[in-house]
């Protein structure tokens, strides 16, 4: 028999069957359950993992917005990346602020193999700028190469509520007091109110 692989990647499992006409003679064979990948050229890498790809992430998020990841990393060592291999946070110290880590491989990757990992990661809660990269671990420790070192703006989201004044928390204003009213930081207080910090007991 010549066999082609399906087009897709997956797990496909076959066996065989003598047949007489629709009815099965004797015993099948024993199932196998092949994996099948694309094929990752490992001809210019010097490092056991090779970063392929990714789908782009955003440059600006909410804080706490979840979004889908899909990296591509192909395995140009000489041994198998079986259930103790995982994708997870290449930043310093291992800190994973984006809340995803460490993320099984759908299949077992073969030397010379290319695997596509679908995740989904969570921005942190507070706004600024924070680092991005991720890599394959072994449980040896980390291998070379990461993806590419990407910084996300995590922004600012004003926060006023029923306030008519003072910050709104991102460096702007919640609004102002018309003249002669003074703002307590929240609220606008009308002039004959006394203002809280001057007060003497």
């Amino acid at each position: 028999l010549e066999l082609r692989a399906p087009t897709t990647p997956g797990r496909y499992g076959f066996a065989w069957q003598v047949m007489h006409g629709m009815e099965a003679v004797g015993e099948p064979s024993p199932r196998v359950d092949p994996v099948v990948l694309r094929a990752a050229d490992c001809n210019q890498s010097n490092t056991a993992a090779r970063f392929v790809g990714q789908n782009a992430p955003p440059a600006t998020v909410d804080p706490n917005q979840p979004f889908d990841v899909r990296a591509t990393f192909a395995n140009c060592s000489m041994r198998v990346w079986d259930a103790a291999h995982r994708l997870d946070s290449a930043l310093d110290g291992m800190a994973r602020p984006w809340g995803a880590g460490p993320v099984a491989l759908p299949l077992p990757v073969g030397p010379g193999f290319a695997i596509d990992i679908p995740f989904r990661v969570r921005a942190p809660a507070m706004h600024g700028r924070y680092p991005y990269r991720w890599r394959i671990t072994s449980p040896d420790g980390p291998l070379d190469e990461p993806s590419p070192a990407t910084d996300i703006t995590v922004r600012c989201i004003p926060q006023c509520g029923d306030h008519n004044c003072g910050g709104d928390g991102c460096g702007g204003s919640c609004g102002s007091c018309p003249g002669g009213y003074s703002c307590d930081g929240a609220h606008c207080q009308a002039p004959d109110r006394p203002v809280c910090g001057e007060l003497q007991w």
